[in-house]
């Protein structure tokens, strides 16, 4: 069964450390690895600094061979960047360790990586690769990929059981293939108890995916 699991590592472990110690109020959300035959071009958000600042790092940070300023949304630049291969770190342990990097961010409190595994293999791996490389890292959480789904969703495991039951059961079809009160047979409960559960369920669904959290 595949886990999650959330680690957090200094700001000067990761490249674009410098950018973030010469400006303590950057945020930068890493949005796209994509591996090619030179390297990689990470795609990133970057808050709180100007492209001239961006522009520069490059200058100032052995790990990064370039960065170019690809929109800027005032709230927001969007970067693409291409890394140094010549030098090794925490990027070579993405690239070439068999995990899937899910999110990271960095600020002036450290960077924060989302990892899935498939085993425990592969999460001992990095650890391994972690320690080989001497970079000091924290482990934050573990936890399994419905955990996430129902954390991501702010829905309890009850409201998820019961949304995707009545999905499955094509309870939102139309016309519907089943009724309330058989999926409530089938999940052993009333249907007054399904009704208001896969209501709340629902809603914090829709506010979690329809609407910009800050």
């Amino acid at each position: 069964m595949s886990f999650i699991v959330e680690i957090e590592v200094p700001a000067d472990a990761f490249p674009l450390g410098e950018l973030i110690e010469r400006h303590p109020d950057a945020h930068v959300e890493l949005e796209q690895l994509v591996p090619t035959s030179d390297g990689l071009l990470p795609f990133f958000w970057v808050r709180n600094v100007s492209a001239d600042d961006v522009a520069v790092t490059d200058e100032e940070e052995p790990a990064v061979d370039s960065i170019i300023v690809l929109d800027d949304t005032d709230d927001a630049l969007l970067c693409r960047m291409v890394w140094n291969r010549d030098e090794e770190g925490l990027q070579d342990i993405i690239v070439n360790e068999p995990t899937a990097l899910l999110e990271a961010s960095g600020s002036a409190d450290g960077w924060q990586f989302q990892f899935r595994f498939i085993d425990q293999t592969a999460a001992r791996r990095l650890r391994e690769e972690l320690s080989a490389f001497g970079i000091p890292f924290e482990v934050m959480r573990v936890y399994s990929v419905r955990e996430m789904r129902e954390r991501q969703y702010d829905i309890t495991p009850e409201q998820h059981e019961a949304l995707v039951t009545m999905h499955q059961a094509g309870f939102f079809e139309t016309p519907r293939r089943t009724t309330l009160a058989e999926v409530a047979r089938g999940l052993g409960i009333s249907p007054q108890a399904l009704s208001a559960r896969y209501r709340r369920g629902l809603n914090s669904f829709l506010e979690s995916t329809l609407y910009e959290t800050e």
